[in-house]
């Protein structure tokens, strides 16, 4: 199926390509009056009227032509198709057909996120890639912790996480961004440890 999508993938883009490439040059040769006009006009008209006494021509051009909206309907199911799975991760099961919502599997793992020692907040993104599944992640951290340290935490716990409802499944790369860092807020009415050394000693 990959090969299928990626060779008509191939060919719809370069048929695209070579389309713009002969729209563009003949544009510019009738604007800047270069040679080549006559040639092209030339090979028009020879075309048109063997189209209109030879058959191999009008048969051929029809071929090509279905053999053209063939490769673009391909094109286009296997797109749908792999939009489609996009959204979901199968499982193998002996049973029947097992498949988990990327969605839900995100909303876990944001859950998870906010259990994870110097973690605020995680917004997982999981993405399709062409060799598997791929986590993104924007985490917001405290303050009072190594971000070297969180990140070892949360890629230990995400992996634990996706074991303990996915089994062997796993997500490479795992990549983590630090959106935002925050500072812990104490108790309302108490001062940090800063505020007091400040403070003391000043009639506060």
């Amino acid at each position: 199926m990959k090969i299928i999508r990626r060779f008509s993938s191939f060919i719809c883009i370069a048929l695209v390509f070579l389309m713009g490439v002969m729209m563009v040059s003949t544009s510019v040769m009738y604007i800047t009056g270069m040679k080549g006009k006559e040639v092209i006009e030339s090979n028009a008209f020879n075309y048109f009227e063997k189209m209109g006494s030879q058959v191999t021509t009008k048969v051929g051009t029809l071929m090509v032509g279905l053999l053209l909206l063939l490769f673009s309907f391909v094109t286009i199911y296997l797109a749908i198709a792999d939009l489609h799975s996009s959204g979901r991760i199968k499982l193998d099961s002996p049973e029947g057909r097992l498949t988990v919502s990327v969605s839900a599997v995100e909303a876990y793992l944001n859950r998870l996120g906010r259990s994870i020692d110097g973690v605020k907040e995680l917004r997982a993104k999981i993405r399709r890639t062409p060799t598997g599944w791929a986590l993104f992640a924007r985490v917001t951290v405290w303050s009072d912790q190594d971000i070297r340290v969180t990140n070892e935490s949360i890629h230990q716990e995400i992996r634990k996480g996706v074991q303990q409802i996915l089994g062997e499944r796993s997500f490479e790369p795992m990549d983590i961004h630090v959106s935002k860092i925050d500072e812990r807020v104490g108790r309302v009415g108490s001062r940090r440890p800063v505020d007091v050394e400040f403070t003391s000693g000043k009639g506060f």
